[in-house]
């Protein structure tokens, strides 16, 4: 049971912990409006899986626009960093979109303590 409760508390955690760059999603005209974050294993590893809700109208069409997270300890020392597996199409974007993130590391349950949210040109 202790396990389970220290899990659930470590999601928690992360989950008050996420930071958007907003600087990042201003120069094309899109706003994070949500951010969600979850533990799971996958790939025979641990991982911390992160939803990012965006909106708006685009400035700038790019083909080549990830979302990208990094995740941190309480050192703030980066335990990994991860990229959305499809790019965003500025040209179609429907205003609205929920893009996931993986993020595996052995140690992510234990370790995650904080993690940011940014756009980049390139995986």
């Amino acid at each position: 049971m202790a396990d389970l409760e220290q899990y659930e508390g470590n999601a928690k955690r992360l989950r008050s912990n996420i930071e958007t760059i907003q600087s990042t999603f201003d120069k094309y005209g899109l706003e994070v409006t949500g951010t969600g974050a979850s533990f799971a294993d996958c790939l025979g590893g641990h991982a911390a899986k992160f939803y990012i809700e965006i909106a708006g109208n685009p400035k700038v069409v790019s083909d080549n626009l990830y979302m990208k997270v990094n995740v941190y300890d309480e050192d703030n020392q980066l335990l990994g960093s991860g990229s959305c597996n499809k790019s965003i199409d500025l040209g179609s974007f429907s205003g609205f979109d929920t893009y996931e993130v993986t993020v595996i590391s052995s140690t992510i349950w234990q370790e995650a303590h904080k993690a940011k949210v940014y756009l980049a040109n390139s995986r």
